[in-house]
């Protein structure tokens, strides 16, 4: 069941994939919306993984990210 509208949603999703285009020195940030992502993928609703699955390609960009 869902706690939230899909306002909420919306508004926290466009917060997470903002914060993957920041520069790599703000790298914690980034790992931080990683692992929210993930979180939501294990434990949110299915349109989160359906809209991580369509945009996965901005995730595959910090497969061999260093900083």
């Amino acid at each position: 069941m869902s706690f939230f509208c899909r306002e909420d949603y919306q508004v926290i999703m466009k917060h997470l994939w903002e914060k993957l285009t920041l520069k790599g020195k703000e790298w914690r940030r980034i790992a931080k919306a990683m692992h929210v992502m993930d979180y939501l993928v294990k434990n949110g609703a299915p349109r989160v993984i359906q809209d991580l699955k369509d945009d996965l390609y901005k995730i595959r960009n910090f497969q061999d990210f260093t900083f």
